[in-house]
């Protein structure tokens, strides 16, 4: 109950005190409330501009008429670090081992998508059926 809420403060940082910056957090935004009613179902922001496999921290307050939050809501998980797909092998080379066998040979790849590459999918094609 009380006041309503009419905006959030959304601070984020790698740092779970918030001042990475001299005592500041790397980056904060505001959210104002939508003016024909009350708060936002749900409230978002795509937090941009972050370093990819980088742990981030994210807190938010409230604040409405008497002031912000003193206490800021805390996310769950309490940190998330941004990731993508890795990459491909950036070139493979085939050999062949037996008269029926090959081995395939390739190098790790070059941008893991921040998080550790922990298997690859060979497939191939043998006469023009897909053979696994």
């Amino acid at each position: 109950g009380g006041e309503t809420v009419t905006r959030y403060q959304i601070e984020w940082d790698t740092d779970p005190a918030f001042s990475s910056l001299d005592g500041s957090p790397l980056g904060s935004y505001s959210y104002v409330s939508p003016v024909n009613g009350p708060g936002c179902e749900p409230c978002a922001h795509q937090i941009t501009g972050l370093v990819k496999g980088e742990d981030y921290f994210v807190r938010v307050y409230a604040y409405n008429s008497r002031g912000y939050s003193v206490d800021p809501g805390l996310t769950a998980p309490e940190f998330l670090s941004p990731k993508t797909t890795p990459d491909p092998p950036a070139v493979m080379s085939i050999s062949p081992q037996s008269d029926t066998e090959i081995q395939v040979s390739f190098p790790p790849s070059g941008d893991d998508g921040g998080a550790p590459v922990t298997m690859y999918k060979v497939e191939w094609n043998a006469m023009g059926f897909f053979a696994g």
